[in-house]
């Protein structure tokens, strides 16, 4: 062998090792996305089931309130229901922090169980003004919102435009 030779191999080795790593990389950077999407979609679906539950099993209040009703400008909702034989009020509050709570309390605000959502965001349009994350048109309710995840350097967020139908007659 002469140390040409050997420059040549070693030339033609380290352009495939240098393959092999970018493959690697590349094939790590797109698991990584792939499993951050999939987290977001998790959550988005998890909190969408929560939701839908507490709407269709919505109720007038014991003292005549609506079972349904916006707060805080499309920012939060209430929900009277009845669990357990039980009047209790649920609450949909998407805070400054990007934190959608949920709050279970009874009608005299005892507070009986709170969850926290967070990297939760509220839409703008296209002229950059925020858009309700919740309304209420007839029978429906709209929920509008960004539902974000960070892991590492990668950063995903998923948009949800759904609707939800309420179907007791007597929330209205």
């Amino acid at each position: 062998m002469t140390l040409t030779e050997l420059l040549v191999a070693l030339s033609l080795l380290t352009i495939v090792a240098v393959a092999i790593f970018n493959f690697l990389g590349f094939s790590q950077r797109s698991w990584h996305m792939a499993n951050t999407e999939a987290a977001v979609t998790s959550e988005a679906q998890l909190l969408l089931m929560q939701v839908e539950r507490d709407i269709r099993s919505a109720r007038r209040g014991s003292q005549g309130q609506p079972g349904v009703k916006i707060l805080s400008n499309g920012r939060g909702l209430r929900i009277h229901n009845f669990m357990d034989g039980e009047e209790k009020i649920i609450e949909y509050v998407l805070q400054s922090d990007n934190v959608l709570r949920r709050k279970v309390s009874t009608p005299a605000g005892e507070t009986v169980m709170e969850t926290k959502h967070e990297n939760i965001y509220q839409d703008v349009d296209e002229y950059g003004q925020a858009v309700q994350v919740f309304s209420i048109s007839g029978n429906k309710v709209e929920l509008k919102l960004l539902i974000g995840t960070s892991q590492g350097d990668f950063s995903r967020k998923l948009e949800v435009d759904t609707t939800f139908t309420i179907r007791s007659k007597e929330v209205l």
